[in-house]
């Protein structure tokens, strides 16, 4: 769906699955935020909800054009996207503290029955922020390498 690759080089330190995440209230916030703003086609909040070390690379007009933004806007439905953290996958300490985490969304667009998926998302914790990465397809509320 939504695609931004970064390769960091790292001594990494991973957590473990289901584990405590630093500031989980702020990440339930912020995760609720960049969805209702993906629903609505608000890209500026979604940019700024995005990686400082994203930010720093990339635009606005350059993360626009990375997700596509105007060559599907006809393709965009106006939504209600509901979103919480289903579980954690692990994560691992690279520049951020990094965490690929379930999250369930809860979409209702006009003139569609409600449904729901549950992508695998990317999301950094720095400087006691979270800050959103990467949303990948529907998992089925499972971690990378679960069964």
């Amino acid at each position: 769906m939504l695609l931004i690759g970064l390769t960091f080089l790292c001594a990494c330190r991973s957590f473990p699955v289901g584990g405590t995440l630093p500031a989980e209230d702020q990440l339930r916030f912020k995760l609720q935020n960049f969805h209702q703003a993906l629903g609505q086609g608000d890209i500026a909040v979604m940019y700024e909800l995005t990686s400082p070390q994203i930010r720093k690379r990339m635009s606005l007009e350059a993360y626009k054009k990375d997700l596509r933004w105007d060559k599907n806007a006809h393709r965009r439905r106006l939504s209600e996207i509901t979103a919480d953290l289903t579980k954690s996958c692990p994560c691992e300490q690279q520049e951020a503290l990094r965490c690929v985490l379930v999250v369930d969304l809860l979409v209702k667009e006009s003139g569609k029955a409600p449904y729901r998926e549950q992508p695998l998302e990317t999301w950094d914790f720095q400087d006691g922020h979270w800050s959103w990465v990467y949303m990948g397809p529907d998992t089925g509320g499972r971690c990378p390498g679960e069964k």
